[in-house]
């Protein structure tokens, strides 16, 4: 007994002495590179590796638990199909709301009463709704800028509308989706994107009831958001972490990742903390130089080298749906906007691809290998105390990609426990599995 109680101690010391030389590291490295831009990467790495010195639980941890009834295990966009959801263990759901309650005159808009007979839907049949709210766009569209103090008022009244009225049908808020992702935010800056979520939170504070919520972050927007987001985070609920390592950038490779960055928002925010969005794409083998080169020429050119001399001309030729993504970016001359195409995960899309490098170690973007990543992140992230859900992207593989709109581009198309058919994937069954557990 006294070998075995030693044995635990020594345990415990060195790894308590391995954290405090990661964080003497990491502290180090930001005092003697302090000129570098590192879009707040650096103090990321920080908060992570001091959360190894802090509690890893809370009385705001406690009282989310109990309102959501335990760890939240979701599933974003699913169909109707109840039984099947409810078979793989999974019992909360998390779509969009994209109306607007009700119009100038008070009545309810047509687009807000098939939100409501939908989420009703998932209640009734035993599972929780998370309700993402709307995107800028929707108010801008409805002549509601959110820039302007008239409309903010507005917007406040929206939301404590919609968590008054959806009491016991929706169970959680989450105010838009990914602002800092350049095509959800604009054309909001990231500080007014901050206060639009930020307003709407405190709007709803007071009459939330049993209701969580909060807001989630995503890309190079992690540490940035968070920041000025500070003012309000007493109105949070809980921080909500999108993430697909592996998938939209070649630099991270392990899995193990995933709790790093969900321990610096913990560290950071000090709020219950849920994984919003994550998932491994399916499908997507790597083209060949000649596959690549067979498709810029469907769009009239031999290279990317030629395509680049007039961009616009090259995007005017790429199919509808990804024309007008391309031209709806921000960009301050062609240069930039052929960069943008030829350089970073758009390049995916023009190809119909993963490139290379853009998946994790020992994980192919294949439906067995979507399965492990399933079961070796759940099995690595419920480890985290202060972690209170993971909401799986997505429950059905999709018809066509929503950026390119090409039908044979893995990047949104693939994702799906189950394919279009409603056929289970090894994916359904590995979260089926984990979820379990």
């Amino acid at each position: 007994m006294k070998k075995q109680k030693r044995k635990k101690k020594g345990c415990l010391i060195g790894l308590s002495v391995i954290a405090i030389m990661l964080v003497a590291v990491i502290i180090a490295a930001s005092v003697l590179l302090p000129g570098i831009d590192t879009g707040g990467y650096r103090y990321i790495a920080i908060n992570a590796g001091t959360s190894f010195l802090k509690k890893q639980s809370s009385s705001e941890v406690d009282a989310l638990l109990q309102k959501t009834g335990g760890f939240i295990k979701g599933v974003c966009h699913p169909n109707e199909n109840y039984e099947q959801i409810k078979d793989a263990n999974i019992e909360w759901v998390r779509f969009d709301l994209t109306s607007l309650p009700y119009d100038e005159n008070g009545n309810l808009t047509q687009g807000y009463k098939d939100f409501k007979e939908r989420a009703k839907g998932y209640a009734d049949n035993g599972m929780k709704v998370m309700c993402v709210t709307q995107y800028p766009e929707v108010y801008i569209e409805a002549g509601l800028d959110p820039r302007e103090a008239a409309s903010k008022t507005k917007i406040q009244e929206y939301a404590r509308f919609i968590a008054e009225d959806l009491q016991g049908i929706v169970h959680a808020f989450q105010i838009t989706n990914e602002m800092g992702i350049e095509h959800f935010t604009l054309p909001l800056t990231l500080d007014e994107a901050a206060e639009y979520i930020g307003i709407q939170l405190e709007a709803m504070y007071d009459v939330r009831g049993d209701i969580i919520i909060g807001f989630n972050c995503a890309g190079g927007a992690i540490y940035t958001l968070v920041e000025k987001m500070q003012p309000y985070l007493e109105y949070c609920d809980y921080v909500a972490l999108d993430l697909y390592l592996g998938c939209f950038e070649n630099m991270f490779k392990d899995i193990w990742v995933y709790n790093g960055i969900l321990r610096y928002l913990w560290s950071y925010t000090g709020k219950p903390i849920i994984l919003n969005e994550f998932g491994y794409m399916g499908y997507g083998d790597v083209k060949s130089d000649e596959q690549k080169q067979e498709i810029l020429r469907t769009y009239g050119v031999e290279s990317e080298e030629e395509a680049r001399k007039d961009i616009f001309a090259f995007i005017d030729n790429l199919p509808k749906d990804f024309k007008e993504h391309m031209l709806s970016l921000e960009y301050s001359d062609e240069k930039e906007l052929a960069d943008k195409l030829f350089d970073t995960e758009l390049a995916n899309h023009l190809y119909r691809e993963i490139q290379g490098g853009y998946q994790l170690t020992d994980y192919r973007h294949t439906p067995e290998d979507q399965a492990r990543f399933f079961t070796d992140t759940i099995a690595g992230i419920r480890e985290l105390d202060f972690l209170c859900g993971a909401i799986v992207y997505c429950y059905s593989d999709s018809d066509a990609c929503y950026i390119c709109g090409q039908e044979d581009c893995p990047i949104e198309t693939g994702w799906g426990l189950v394919d279009l058919h409603g056929e289970p994937k090894p994916a359904y069954y590995a979260v089926q599995k984990a979820f379990e557990n």
